[in-house]
């Protein structure tokens, strides 16, 4: 789930200075950085198979792509998006600046965007030079007519919002097994990565497509067991595609069945230039890749723990900082400001939202929490340029998954020294969570996420997309 990447890839979360109700809170201090885990030079890091090629789609749409297999197929059809939905300006790959100012938007509040699934959670946010917004999530069903009506499974989506917030087309990125999107990126030149599994088969993927979301090629990621997966990519300057995931398999030869956390660089083609795991841990996993402003690359996850790490521009590991996060839960994302210093957006092992500062050199400055009587989870960030973030995910609640249970979506702003200057719920019709946000040039937030259908059941949800003004109004 999600921030501002140069595309913007956002979740969900929230901060409070103390804890309440009997939980002791997170210590305001640094935890002693740990030693990294042992990790293989991206330079000695062999595969367990030839580095993957990527598969070109042909132009003209047929069959669409398979579960798993890794033999080249074509794209699947889908009606033509409105022209406005073409970004006509490229959106930049520099994390920290903002892209060619856009047009102010005709619309204010908060819109439910009106995919045609009968669920769908928004994760991801972009605003487009062209005036218009890009969400990416995942539903349940499909609205593509090639695809059986009867399924199930869950299907990511791609939909587009012009300038009044009117809603312009969607595309289902799905298979007739289902296919998530779980990592999201635009390129300068507008084109869209999607990183992803196959819900059936457990196989993992990566696709790069056009800026109207034509299938361009598509890379199968799969392991025989079905345990690689990829939470998050980002796209560098140069065009190259960055991806992080879990439970790829180190190369010992003493314990060939170890697996751990990775990040992976590929070329504008889909071929691999390095690739660096990040530890043992076969529950582990690795998210939210973000590019620091001189290319170095931050990575958010668990191994042994949880860790925020940073890598040179070829993979090198330059530093990896173990985060006072307890038990099961752990980071989701991640932004770095103008001074390559990180905020990390994560829920705690006591179910509260975290978000914590770490400096350039890998050193935690501080950390801030955000507390109910209920559970609370951070889900993801968005950095402004100077420093300073919002957080955003959801509040209260009895469910600490992303059905809503009463929640309230939020987002919460965080200056460079750890005030929180405000906190803001979204207003929505029913329970609901933010799952990513972007930032706007003027200083305001996009904010994404799912609210509840009133009468719906539990897992009834559609996508909304709030704007909030500099001061956290919702304008």
């Amino acid at each position: 789930m999600r921030r501002w990447l140069g595309v913007v890839t956002l979740a969900v979360g929230l901060g409070c200075d103390t804890g309440t109700g009997g939980r002791a809170p997170l210590p305001a201090t640094p935890a002693p950085d740990a030693a990294p885990d042992p990790v293989a030079s991206p330079s000695s890091t062999p595969a367990p198979n030839a580095t993957p090629t990527a598969t070109p789609i042909p132009a003209e749409p047929a069959t669409p792509l398979p579960g798993a297999t890794p033999t080249p197929t074509p794209a699947k059809p889908a009606s033509p998006l409105p022209t406005p939905a073409t970004p006509t300006e490229p959106a930049t790959a520099n994390p920290t600046v903002l892209p060619a100012t856009p047009g102010p938007f005709a619309w204010a509040g908060t819109r439910r965007i009106g995919v045609p699934f009968e669920q769908e959670d928004g994760n991801f946010v972009v605003r487009l030079p062209s005036g218009g917004v890009l969400v990416a999530g995942n539903g349940i069903g499909t609205f593509e007519p090639h695809l059986p009506s009867d399924v199930s499974y869950l299907h990511g989506f791609l939909a587009w919002l012009d300038e009044t917030g009117a809603f312009l087309g969607a595309r289902d990125v799905g298979v007739e097994s289902g296919a998530t999107i779980d990592g999201f990126a635009v390129s300068a030149e507008g084109n869209i990565a999607i990183a992803g599994w196959f819900v059936a088969s457990g196989g993992a993927f990566v696709e790069l497509r056009d800026p109207r979301g034509e299938p361009l090629w598509h890379l199968d990621l799969s392991s025989p067991d079905g345990a690689v997966a990829p939470y998050g990519a980002v796209f560098a300057p140069d065009g190259d595609l960055i991806v992080a995931g879990s439970s790829y398999p180190p190369p010992d030869p003493a314990d060939p069945t170890a697996r751990g956390p990775w990040v992976a660089r590929y070329d504008a083609t889909g071929k691999r230039r390095w690739l660096r795991v990040l530890g043992r841990d076969d529950t582990g996993y690795a998210r939210a890749p973000v590019l620091a402003p001189d290319g170095g690359i931050v990575v958010v996850g668990r191994a042994g723990g949880s860790f925020v790490a940073r890598l040179s521009p070829s993979g090198e590991l330059a530093w990896l900082t173990r985060l006072p996060i307890l038990h099961y839960a752990g980071p989701d994302d991640v932004g770095v400001d103008s001074r390559g210093e990180a905020y990390v957006a994560a829920t705690t092992g006591d179910l509260d939202a975290y978000l914590a500062r770490v400096d350039a050199t890998g050193h935690v400055v501080w950390v801030r929490t955000i507390v109910t009587a209920g559970i609370d989870t951070g889900r993801g960030v968005v950095v402004f340029p100077a420093g300073g973030a919002v957080l955003v995910g959801k509040l209260g609640g009895d469910s600490d998954s992303f059905q809503s249970g009463g929640s309230r979506a939020f987002a919460a702003r965080f200056t460079a020294e750890g005030d929180r200057t405000w906190l803001t719920e979204i207003p929505l019709s029913a329970g609901g969570y933010a799952s990513g946000a972007a930032l706007e040039p003027d200083g305001g937030v996009l904010v994404v996420g799912a609210v509840d259908e009133l009468g719906g059941g539990s897992f009834s949800r559609d996508a909304f997309v709030a704007r909030l003004d500099a001061s956290g109004v919702v304008r």
